[in-house]
């Protein structure tokens, strides 16, 4: 699941690297191409989905080395369209578009021909009575999903309204809060990759009734996530220039980049203990304190930004730091529902 998670970051970064060079020379890219790179990409959502389930189904049977080939698939031809399509053919924003967006279907095809290829061993029929929902799995999948549904809408509507007012800086700060957080999701990438997966686990050794082995789970999971942040956050401590320097040339871009990854430093530390903690609701099963650990993400983020941008005077940088502190709290959340042992009892799942 790491694997599968780096390469999809790497080549999202290469997207970035390709604007950045071609057509952040110029300035910024234009509203008009930043709406038809938006429309083209949502050609794409369909496939994503596909993919998603079907790698999920996959990953459900214990198989995680054919979603990284179909990861592998898409990064290929997501980074091969990106230098003809851009750099040969100068199609800018929507030559990137384009590469995404077949990057996805390539996904998509790879995973959807393995499961056909195997549907008896997977129980899986092209015909329309196979689509049929049964009334308790929904029932059990919407349970689950509806929180987890508005916990994404909260996380992801926090960041939306950073992003607003962080652009309302300029090029200058946008550019430098773009590329700082796609270096600070490379870093967390690997944090969330050892979450998913021992959330997984904790959920299959929940379902077994097997409490110690959740604990050693747990224990591990901790200590490899602090032991990545720490890693982490040194390269944003003592390398943040030459990180930067990755992406742009611009040396006002730079030099207020080193504030930002100075800053994400701490919050890398966040996240290492908290992903860990939240990753036992989910295996568990607890629907609402998932929602309620998510909501308080998105709150906490404009809190914080809120409460050092009046307070503290810090201006564009107060958005930095709520970025690095808003798992603060939700990862406290978590972890008392931890210690407090009312996982070891849950039973949506072992008695459905």
């Amino acid at each position: 699941m790491v694997l599968t998670n780096l390469i999809q970051q790497v080549y999202s970064m290469t997207d970035l690297m390709i604007i950045g060079k071609f057509v952040g020379s110029i300035g910024t890219v234009a509203v008009s191409e930043a709406s038809l790179y938006l429309l083209t990409t949502a050609v794409g959502m369909p496939f994503i989905f596909g993919y998603n389930c079907i790698c999920a189904i996959l990953r459900g049977m214990g198989e995680s080395k054919r979603p990284l080939i179909f990861v592998i698939v898409a990064a290929v031809i997501n980074i091969f369209l990106d230098l003809l399509l851009v750099v040969v053919f100068r199609l800018d924003a929507f030559g990137t578009a384009i590469a995404t967006v077949a990057s996805q279907i390539g996904a998509f095809t790879a995973s959807f021909i393995y499961l056909y290829r195997h549907r008896e061993q997977v129980g899986f029929r092209l015909d329309l009575s196979y689509f049929r929902m049964n009334t308790h799995d929904l029932l059990i999948i919407l349970r689950l999903g509806i929180p987890q549904m508005i916990r994404i809408l909260s996380v992801q509507g926090s960041m939306l309204w950073v992003k607003s007012h962080i652009n309302s800086y300029g090029m200058t700060v946008s550019a430098t809060y773009s590329i700082g957080n796609k270096i600070e999701k490379f870093i967390n990438l690997f944090i969330q990759g050892v979450d998913g997966a021992g959330g997984a686990m904790v959920g299959q050794n929940l379902g077994a009734r097997k409490i110690d082995r959740v604990k050693e789970i747990m224990r591990k999971m901790l200590i490899v996530s602090v032991v990545i942040a720490i890693f982490g956050g040194a390269l944003f401590l003592f390398i943040p220039t030459r990180l930067y320097g990755i992406f742009t040339n611009d040396p006002a871009v730079i030099e207020y980049g080193v504030i930002f990854l100075r800053i994400m430093a701490i919050g890398c530390i966040v996240v290492g203990y908290s992903g860990p903690m939240k990753s036992i609701t989910t295996g568990a099963g607890a629907a609402m304190l998932s929602l309620i650990i998510g909501v308080l993400d998105g709150v906490c983020r404009v809190a914080i930004c809120l409460f050092v941008f009046y307070v503290f005077k810090q201006g564009a940088q107060s958005y930095f730091w709520g970025a690095a502190f808003c798992q603060l709290i939700p990862g406290i959340t978590a972890m008392s529902y931890y210690l407090s042992g009312r996982w070891k009892t849950k039973k949506l799942l072992s008695e459905s």
